[in-house]
């Protein structure tokens, strides 16, 4: 795994106790440690794991989308992940730490990749041409 695309990085949440629900700590009312849409406590952990970039292509989307503006489809959807990224795309963890479930990361023993992650993984790798290695620069 490339350490650009696939950082390492502290993970801070908030965990919703009872739900098992995860909140970014921007998602949460951290003045009082409670879930801002639930009202209910929080847990907060700090944990390592492996994050998805998907802030460094936030420029490349950008002018796919201008150049190609056909490339967003069903066409009124458009305007809906337009707002999406024009936000602001913010990097999100792919992995957990000392879990049992999942997919665990050969490099990273400790480390275990979430099954959604794996399974896109696989989708994308259905693409490339048959003579094509998978890796993670196509």
């Amino acid at each position: 795994m490339k350490r650009e695309r696939l950082p390492k990085a502290a993970w801070q949440a908030s965990k919703r106790r009872g739900i098992g629900e995860y909140l970014c700590r921007s998602d949460a009312n951290s003045s009082d440690h409670h879930c801002a849409i639930h009202h209910t406590p929080t847990e907060w952990r700090d944990e390592p794991n492996y994050f998805f970039r998907l802030s460094r292509y936030q420029e490349q989307l950008e002018q796919l989308y201008r150049d190609r503006p056909e490339f967003i489809q069903p066409d009124f959807r458009r305007n809906e992940v337009l707002n999406f990224v024009k936000q602001g795309l913010q990097d999100f963890s792919i992995s957990r730490a000392n879990v049992s479930w999942g997919i665990p990361l050969p490099n990273d023993p400790e480390q275990t990749l979430y099954v959604w992650f794996d399974a896109l993984l696989g989708y994308v790798t259905a693409l490339l041409d048959p003579d094509e290695e998978p890796s993670l620069e196509n």
